[in-house]
């Protein structure tokens, strides 16, 4: 591995792992700032709000319905992901020939079959854990379609906050998942070049960062 190739690429990443974490930091420093200002918190509350609307309602076919909904879309996520794997597992078997083709489109020189290796673990690696996060999604979400219909629930609290904690877990893991989905863009243009990791990062991070708060109201002011 020469030396040029193995600099560029360590500062591609750093740069990158540098963005992500400096995203998270201002986003819990918001949230902190404005609890309930940022949309996975802000969605995690009213799901826990709709479970004892549905439960105090006694409306368990309206429930059940609208988690089917949301489970056919994580079974289409993770059913989407086994697929990518399996794409980037054919890739491996062919990692030298093509880190030799796909180094006619990098900007800063050849490339190195080692790191072109290393980039598919990290992506196929990336697409493993979307995989597992949507299967825990749709796990929590077939265990909220039974519980929030059943009289035990609706008799007390307890239950139904459990349910509703429940609920709004499976929406993180959702959001998790959609976060790997959204990381593997990267990592694929990585493929092809370490700048491109870069800048499809800083896009990536600031498509969420405008994606991820709750509009103000009108007569909010933006100071908060």
């Amino acid at each position: 591995m020469s030396d040029p190739i193995w600099l560029s690429e360590m500062l591609a990443t750093g740069a990158s792992l540098a963005l992500l974490l400096v995203y998270h930091v201002t986003m819990v420093s918001l949230e902190r700032r404005r609890p309930g200002s940022t949309l996975a918190v802000w969605l995690a509350r009213h799901r826990e709000d709709w479970v004892a609307r549905m439960v105090a309602g006694q409306q368990g076919v309206l429930a059940v319905q609208t988690l089917r909904n949301q489970m056919m879309l994580a079974t289409f996520f993770a059913s989407s992901a086994v697929l990518l794997i399996i794409g980037v597992l054919t890739i491996t078997s062919h990692s030298d020939d093509l880190a030799v083709l796909w180094s006619n489109l990098s900007l800063l020189g050849p490339m190195d079959p080692q790191w072109f290796r290393i980039k598919l673990l990290v992506l196929l690696v990336n697409l493993l854990a979307a995989f597992a996060t949507f299967s825990q999604a749709m796990r929590l979400l077939a265990h909220v379609s039974f519980l929030v219909s059943t009289s035990a629930a609706a008799a007390d609290p307890a239950e139904v906050a459990i349910i509703g904690r429940l609920y709004a877990r499976s929406g993180r893991w959702q959001t998790i998942g959609l976060r790997h989905y959204y990381f593997a863009v990267p990592l694929l243009l990585w493929l092809f070049d370490p700048l491109l990791l870069v800048l499809a990062t800083a896009a990536l991070i600031a498509f969420l960062y405008r994606s991820q708060r709750v509009p103000l109201a009108r007569s909010e002011p933006a100071g908060g």
